[in-house]
């Protein structure tokens, strides 16, 4: 009787939300959905014993409504995934799904946080340059069927290689678009609740180095927040930048070159004010990213700064309009 009910409720919520757009559920079920389920059960159960028939389907239909609310509630989230010496970047916004980078630890980082979020689907993927530790797993997602919509990349020649070449046909030949971008180029995408903004800020032209072409890209995010992803960018380039300097959405600066003391001036600092500065930078890596210099010029203006060495992946929410920063550190070991 008990394994008849749960089945039966499982079968009937099922088929009434099937049709309905963004209810198809894969990965982990969060914690507040489990709940919502394991209330729905005992209360349908509890029906059983104590209720007529027409009264357990109008509480079913009650029940519906709620785990469909829940269920379409959107997500908003941003997370600098632990990587190693490399950079990847996860936004979940509402409806959309955009990646920035994807650099090593594919097996190990990349694909299980997808799996784990149920991401079958990238809405944009941002490229800043193809250098290895920023494209790497972007090769290996194309490769293993996920769906890209969208592929921003620079439009110079400095940063034309066989990977990159690659990346390009996997991404056509899945049905994926691929636009090449140069400053000022402005996309809008729709969500669900609000929309997202990307402003191109770099590189105007090609100056014939690759790090120096990386696609600067500032990412807003409804009216909650902004992020600035700098590729890697060196202090000359960065110097160049041009923000909206009149909005007061909170900025989240991405430093440029994983911590280098050659990149993220304090020009730039005191120019953009961010409320938090994320570094991507391996553990022990070769390079002693990030640089004391690096370090000293954001401890001088007292800015917040989290890097994933030592903290991990790090995740920022926005729960009803209010952002919430934490970080998780796994001990796994990462494929350089």
């Amino acid at each position: 009787m008990l394994s008849s009910g749960i089945v039966r409720l499982i079968y009937e919520v099922s088929s009434r939300t099937i049709t309905l757009r963004g209810l198809r559920m894969s990965g982990r079920p969060s914690v507040l959905i489990m709940i919502i389920l394991s209330c729905m059960i005992l209360l349908y159960l509890l029906s059983l014993r104590y209720l007529s028939q027409r009264k357990r389907k109008m509480i079913m239909g009650v029940l519906a409504v709620v785990f469909v609310a829940v269920c379409i509630f959107p997500r908003r989230r941003v997370i600098f995934l632990d990587v190693g010496q490399g950079d990847c970047s996860v936004i979940e916004w509402d409806n959309r799904v955009l990646m920035i980078d994807a650099g090593p630890s594919y097996r190990t980082v990349i694909q299980p946080y997808l799996q784990y979020e149920g991401i079958e689907k990238i809405d944009v993927l941002i490229l800043s340059h193809p250098d290895q530790d920023h494209m790497e797993g972007m090769i290996r997602i194309l490769e293993d069927g996920l769906k890209i919509d969208t592929l921003l990349i620079a439009d110079v020649e400095s940063q034309d290689n066989e990977a990159r070449a690659k990346l390009i046909r996997l991404t056509e030949s899945s049905g994926g678009e691929v636009i090449r971008c140069l400053q000022p180029n402005v996309y809008d995408l729709p969500t669900w609740f609000s929309h997202i903004q990307l402003r191109i800020l770099s590189p105007k032209e090609s100056t014939g180095n690759s790090n120096e072409d990386s696609l600067v890209a500032e990412i807003i995010l409804g009216e909650d927040l902004r992020i600035l992803y700098t590729g890697d960018i060196g202090t000359e380039t960065d110097q160049r930048i041009i923000l909206d300097q009149e909005t007061d959405i909170p900025l989240i600066l991405k430093a440029a070159h994983h911590g280098s003391m050659f990149a993220t001036s304090g020009e730039m600092l005191d120019r953009t004010e961010p409320s938090l500065v994320v570094i991507s930078a391996g553990r022990n890596n070769e390079y002693g990213h990030p640089h004391k210099q690096m370090i000293q010029r954001l401890e001088d203006r007292r800015i917040p700064y989290m890097v994933t060495a030592e903290n991990g992946a790090i995740f920022i929410d926005d729960v009803m309009g209010h952002l919430i920063y934490r970080s998780f550190l796994a001990n796994q070991k990462q494929d350089e």
